[in-house]
């Protein structure tokens, strides 16, 4: 498939086979080809069902932020529909200061059914020093982070707000730094898992294109 050997078609016997025909090849050779193009067409099958579902849900996306009553209700509707497109229990909108080397927390989102549905983060917001948020020095440097596995408060290294998250269930977060026009952003998920899809990081960045016209 796409070059690659993915295996071998196999004939069992319970007898010993010695005068195995030429033709019996051919037909076992054709045989593989028709396979290979079951899967090809299966392959195919399932790219144009994400495509589709892909362009339905950012068409949903864009709709539910025309329709927002306000920039706040904006800004909720995207960063609820970030979480329910990559799995996260929290997305959240973080914005630096390059003068004063601080990071502050601009608006969250937690997914009720996750495990910090009742945690308080309100009491995080404001500006806070960038070397004491887990994603304060890279986001200044405009680089992305991914932590990797969480699993204890210890792994959390310094930053006491990320060591509460990880205490609440929290098992990895990852944040995506982006510009608009002098004001830097980032865009960060927290998940209450520790393995991700590959594509997740491509969707955030697609997701900091959509928001980018809110801010």
């Amino acid at each position: 498939l796409d070059g690659h050997r993915l295996g071998t078609l196999c004939v069992l016997s319970p007898g010993t086979c010695p005068d195995f025909s030429q033709a019996e090849g051919d037909f076992l050779r054709r045989l593989s080809k028709l396979l290979m193009a079951e899967l090809e067409r299966r392959r195919e099958l399932r790219q144009q069902i994400r495509l589709s579902a892909d362009l339905a849900f950012w068409n949903r996306l864009d709709s539910a932020i025309a329709d927002a009553a306000d920039f706040d209700a904006a800004l909720t509707r995207a960063l609820g529909h970030c979480a329910e497109r990559t799995g996260a229990a929290i997305c959240f909108l973080a914005k630096a200061d390059q003068e004063s080397r601080s990071v502050g927390y601009v608006k969250s989102h937690f997914q009720p059914d996750s495990c910090v549905a009742a945690f308080d983060i309100g009491r995080w917001f404001g500006m806070h020093p960038a070397d004491r948020i887990s994603f304060g020095v890279a986001m200044l440097r405009g680089e992305d982070i991914d932590t990797g596995p969480l699993d204890a408060p210890e792994s959390a290294g310094r930053f006491p707000r990320l060591q509460e998250l990880v205490k609440a269930g929290i098992r990895r977060q990852i944040a995506h730094s982006f510009d608009l026009a002098s004001q830097r952003f980032a865009l960060v998920l927290a998940f209450d898992r520790p393995d991700l899809d590959h594509n997740v990081l491509s969707l955030v960045q697609e997701f900091t294109t959509r928001l980018t016209p809110l801010l």
